[in-house]
């Protein structure tokens, strides 16, 4: 694979590939010489994961306010009972750091007994929340407003990531005959469902690491590792100077 471009002080250019490998790019300069160059990577996957469906009843025991601090924070109150019991709130979203503890809050309406409460985070964006440490928090028990924590673990990968909120006035959402992040259980699933965004930076690159190489003033090669996920397209922009 290979690139030519007319590269300045200070200036840069943008090769696009839909796969990872060995980069030969070439470029003219009047620059006497090129002490360095830099590489930094934006991937588009292509498409967006579908997540599972979860429904409840929301007729009682919806959740009226939730609030995640982060770096920026989310906060949405009075949403009142999504159609279907289920709410999609990703257009929310809170920056975190991969490593950092962050707290958060909800509010149930308040008509029904109080309520047990689970959360889920994809930390691997792979669509799901079924793997080792994507149920990040769960109430234990019954909580009329629930307050608590979670730890962006140091390998989530950078970037948008679902976060899942579910409430359930029958049981711990994820035990027994309860639903989990996923599913309805029509005959217990008095409460709400809401998908929020978190978007991590300071974790695992979600595609690749850049490695410039055999530099000149006519050309480097850079070298990209895949290190997650298959992208439709990666744009690499590099800047000389």
């Amino acid at each position: 694979m290979s690139s030519t471009a007319t590269i300045l002080n200070g200036s840069g250019f943008t090769v696009t590939s839909p796969s990872t490998g060995v980069y030969n790019v070439t470029f003219s300069t009047a620059l006497p010489s090129i002490s360095s160059v830099t590489a930094s990577i934006v991937t588009n996957y292509g498409t967006i994961p579908v997540y599972c469906s979860a429904l409840s009843n929301c007729v009682v025991g919806n959740i009226n306010s939730f609030v995640f601090n982060g770096v920026t924070t989310i906060t949405n109150s009075g949403t009142g009972c999504a159609g279907g019991g289920y709410a999609n709130y990703t257009g929310f979203s809170a920056n975190v750091n991969a490593d950092s503890s962050y707290t958060f809050s909800m509010q149930s309406d308040g008509f029904w007994n109080p309520e047990h409460w689970a959360m889920w985070v994809d930390w691997n964006q792979d669509g799901d929340f079924n793997d080792a440490g994507e149920d990040v928090w769960n109430s234990g028990g019954n909580i009329w407003n629930p307050t608590g924590s979670i730890t962006v673990p140091v390998t989530a990968l950078n970037g948008p990531t679902r976060l899942r909120v579910r409430t359930s006035n029958g049981g711990i959402p994820g035990t027994g005959v309860y639903s989990g992040a996923c599913g309805y259980n029509a005959s217990w699933d008095y409460g709400e469902v809401e998908d929020y965004t978190l978007v991590v930076s300071g974790g695992v690159s979600p595609f690749g690491v850049a490695h410039v190489s055999n530099l000149s003033t006519s050309g480097c090669t850079i070298i990209t590792t895949s290190t997650s996920g298959t992208p439709t397209n990666a744009s690499f922009s590099f800047q000389a100077k």
